[in-house]
């Protein structure tokens, strides 16, 4: 992905979309069910979720893919990389995993400082 003619606000762009998709959490809208859910759809959507180790594994892929050194929105992309590294301390991701979302984390906090 990374080394394609995609630019990496595109590859961003869908990577955050798709996270937030599939991964229950990353998100605040979709951290809790609506009560306005009733019992029944609740039980078939969590019945449907992936197991712990397919989200670990969809989230390590997703941030193994993620460009971290730059990012076309910092202030959104910060955000989003503290939702993936609560994510995946819930998850129990890899260490290099973590370091690498604690990297980009710091290196858009670094970037948003300058800016102001």
């Amino acid at each position: 992905m990374k080394s394609g003619d995609l630019s990496l606000e595109m590859v961003e762009t869908c990577l955050m979309h798709y996270a937030k998709k599939y991964i229950p959490g990353i998100s605040r809208t979709n951290r809790k069910p609506s009560s306005s859910i009733s019992a029944v759809t609740a039980t078939t959507t969590s019945s449907s979720l992936a197991s712990e180790g397919q989200q670990r594994e969809l989230l390590e892929t997703i941030i193994s893919n993620l460009p971290l050194e730059k990012s076309s929105r910092p202030s959104t992309a910060t955000r989003f990389l503290f939702g993936l590294l609560r994510t995946a301390n819930i998850l129990n991701a890899s260490e290099a995993c973590k370091a690498a979302l604690i990297h980009g984390y710091r290196n858009q906090s670094a970037r948003r400082s300058a800016e102001f």
